[in-house]
């Protein structure tokens, strides 16, 4: 009984450590930088300097919430639950992003502080 316990927890640990290894060698592992795009960059830099044509606004935005936060990817990552936390935490930020372009702006009007219970 003991031997097939002590199997079963090293096929499992085998299998975490080839999943992190894909994670790692496939670049899929949420922690690591972005792969940066010349436009993207230059589009994010006028953004912030107030010089970005409507078309930068949009590429920064969209690669902000598209490529950076990853928001439309499935944050779960197997055998790691830190990794899967960080991954939450950039979904966080594109869907935030998301909320404020698709809020009204109705209540903000009325005085609301953003209180993210009564805006809509």
């Amino acid at each position: 009984m003991q031997t097939l316990h002590l199997s079963c927890l090293l096929r499992h640990h085998f299998l975490i450590k080839v999943i992190e290894n894909m994670q790692t060698e496939s670049g899929y592992a949420p922690w690591m930088p972005t792969e940066l795009t010349m436009n993207a960059v230059m589009a994010v830099k006028a953004l912030q300097s107030g010089t970005a044509t409507d078309s930068q606004q949009k590429e920064a935005l969209d690669f902000i919430i598209m490529v950076i936060s990853s928001t439309y990817d499935c944050s779960y990552q197997p055998g790691s639950d830190r990794d899967t936390a960080f991954a939450e935490g950039k979904r966080f930020v594109g869907n935030t992003l998301i909320k404020m372009i698709k809020m009204s702006t109705t209540n903000l009007r009325r005085g609301n502080k953003g209180d993210s219970q009564n805006i809509s």
